[in-house]
């Protein structure tokens, strides 16, 4: 997923603005296990998110339109 860059992890704000997710769906992803994450800073209060976490999450979560069927006849 090109459009994610180069980092191999994101801050929430990060993450939000490479899939355009909501802060909160972000959060609840991550705190019901959906979306793996790493602690850091102090007392481990900070979180990144993998890169290839939210790749992860995105391609599982894809979902296409159906294509209108053609009229026969």
């Amino acid at each position: 997923m090109d459009q994610l860059g180069d980092k191999v992890a994101y801050t929430i704000h990060e993450a939000i603005e490479a899939t355009g997710l909501g802060k909160n769906f972000i959060y609840e992803l991550m705190n019901t296990g959906q979306l793996g994450f790493v602690r850091r800073g102090k007392g481990g209060t900070k979180r990144v998110i993998p890169k290839f976490e939210l790749e992860r999450w995105l391609k599982e979560n894809l979902e296409f339109a159906e294509r209108p069927r053609r009229k026969t006849g």
